[in-house]
């Protein structure tokens, strides 16, 4: 999904083997500790807020229905410009 008046981006997904295999054997908060869950603090923790916001929007981990990562343009106030992830 693309909003081109907002500059945001959106991942988003339905379907997770993590989640379907933990489902499977009734051990669902393990898909808290894998997967998306830890993507967005690990891969994109030390990008700037002036150059991009990242945040997982939605989590099946955490009982969505879908796994939802936005992307959208870095703040342009520089003080704001903080390395830490949603």
């Amino acid at each position: 999904e693309d909003d081109d008046d907002a500059a945001m981006t959106t991942f988003a997904t339905t379907t997770c083997t993590y989640h379907a295999f933990f489902k499977r054997y009734d051990v669902e908060f393990l898909t808290a500790a894998t997967c998306c869950s830890l993507d967005v603090p690990l891969w994109f923790g030390d990008v700037a807020k002036t150059v991009a916001r990242v945040e997982l929007a939605e989590s099946m981990a955490r009982g969505d229905a879908r796994c939802c990562i936005r992307v959208s343009q870095g703040a342009t106030d520089a003080s704001d410009n903080n390395s830490k992830v949603d």
